[in-house]
C-alpha cells in the first residue's frame, strides 16, 4: 500500500469521485431542508396566523434540529462507522 502526502496525491478514480459526491450529499440535504422549511413556513405565517414569537420558535427549531441531529449521527457515525450511517439516511 503507497503512502500519500496530500489529496492531492491521490490517484483520481471514480471510487473516489463516488465517495466524494456522496459525502457531500448531507451537507446538501440539510440546505435543502433548510430551504423547503422555510418556504413552508411563509404559507404558515398566512394560514395560520402565527405571532412573531411562534415563527422564531418554529424557525430556530429546525435549525436546533439540524444541529442536535449532526451531533447525534456525528457520534454515531465514529462509533458504527460512516458507510452505516450515509445508508441508515
Amino acid at each position: 500500500m503507497m503512502a500519500y502526502n496530500t489529496i492531492e496525491d491521490i490517484p483520481q478514480t471514480p471510487m473516489l469521485k463516488k465517495i466524494t459526491i456522496l459525502s457531500s450529499m448531507g451537507i446538501m440535504m440539510d440546505g435543502y431542508t433548510l430551504t423547503v422549511f422555510s418556504y413552508a413556513l411563509l404559507y404558515l405565517i398566512k394560514v395560520m396566523a402565527l405571532t412573531s414569537y411562534e415563527i422564531s420558535i418554529m424557525g430556530i427549531s429546525s435549525i436546533l434540529g439540524v444541529f442536535a441531529g449532526s451531533i447525534i449521527f456525528g457520534k454515531m457515525a465514529d462509533i458504527y462507522g460512516r458507510r452505516y450511517i450515509y445508508v441508515y439516511d
